[in-house]
């Protein structure tokens, strides 16, 4: 526990520090952190986790940002995935001793003033343990990518706010969700003292869902404010499945669920598992007329299936 004077110390002055993680993105990556030094709330340091690029990215950020002593390289010597980086990166954060971690996609822009207002809701709101940004797509400015989350345990479903919708202004307010992504999220270094750190275990998918769950459930508030802005640098009318996304996307889905529902509804949730397995697929049909991928992706998604039900973790792509 902190004494009082600690609170007042946070409150007044918070200490920040940002976790990217990156893999063979280095033109966005770039882009993200002169973003990031343009960021009207100042940072303790920008912790950036590579994870094994072979595309010049630790070359390039040597070289651009080797003035900069608040820029903090971590060189995987494989790629950890999503989770795993950010895992590595917190820990690698945590020697500042920070009063908030600021997770970042490195395929995101952020508007100068975001963190000021993520902080804003630490304030207003005391029982906050994570904030999320209101994020957009770049290539379609004023279309929305998420707004954070909702999710319906009872019948395993996840249902991402303004999922593509225009901004009309339909969002001008802070919300309570159920989670919100790792593209943008602040986190209260409370948070990491009472549940720890991101489950590396998950690899890619669902552990933004997961971490937040587990804070929740620890008693802290998970919401979204459409003052913080950030641009996400994918593509809006993007078709493209592989069978990675497939495999991971399935199985880590089925396992959240499965580790968050009661014991006793696990013949309910396997009925809605069952239910969204055959939405995923179905899927693809209309995505890839060609029978090779077709069968390559259903195989992914059958495979993750089984492999979430039986609790199969960490990389297996």
């Amino acid at each position: 526990m902190v004494d009082e004077h600690q609170d007042k110390q946070r409150i007044s002055d918070p200490k920040v520090v940002a976790v990217i993680v990156t893999w063979n993105k280095c033109r966005q990556l770039v882009r993200c952190i002169n973003s990031l030094l343009y960021s009207s709330y100042p940072l303790e340091a920008i912790v950036i986790v590579d994870n094994a690029s072979t595309d010049g990215t630790v070359e390039v950020i040597r070289r651009r940002f080797a003035r900069l002593p608040k820029i903090h390289l971590v060189e995987n010597e494989t790629n950890l995935g999503g989770s795993g980086g950010f895992f590595t990166g917190i820990n690698v954060a945590a020697r500042y001793h920070p009063d908030y971690f600021w997770l970042l996609d490195n395929d995101v822009i952020v508007d100068p003033g975001a963190l000021t207002q993520l902080l804003a809701v630490f304030h207003q709101m005391p029982e906050s343990g994570i904030v999320g940004s209101k994020i957009y797509f770049a290539e379609s400015p004023d279309i929305i990518w998420s707004f954070g989350a909702r999710v319906n345990h009872w019948l395993g479903r996840i249902s991402v706010i303004g999922d593509k919708e225009k901004d009309n202004g339909q969002y001008d307010r802070i919300i309570e969700v159920d989670y919100v992504p790792m593209c943008s999220m602040l986190v209260s270094s409370r948070v990491i003292e009472a549940i720890g750190s991101v489950d590396p275990q998950y690899f890619v998918y669902s552990d933004d869902a997961d971490f937040c769950t587990r804070s929740q459930r620890a008693g802290f508030k998970v919401y979204s404010t459409p003052d913080s802005l950030v641009w996400h640098d994918v593509t809006l009318n993007s078709q493209r499945m592989s069978p990675f996304a497939a495999y991971y996307f399935t199985r880590n889905y089925v396992h959240y669920f499965l580790r968050f529902s009661p014991r006793w509804y696990r013949p309910g949730i396997a009925l809605f598992l069952f239910l969204f397995l055959i939405r995923r697929l179905l899927a693809p049909i209309k995505y890839w007329p060609g029978k090779k991928d077709f069968r390559r992706i259903e195989q992914a998604t059958l495979a993750g299936f089984w492999d979430g039900w039986r609790g199969v973790r960490g990389q297996v792509y």
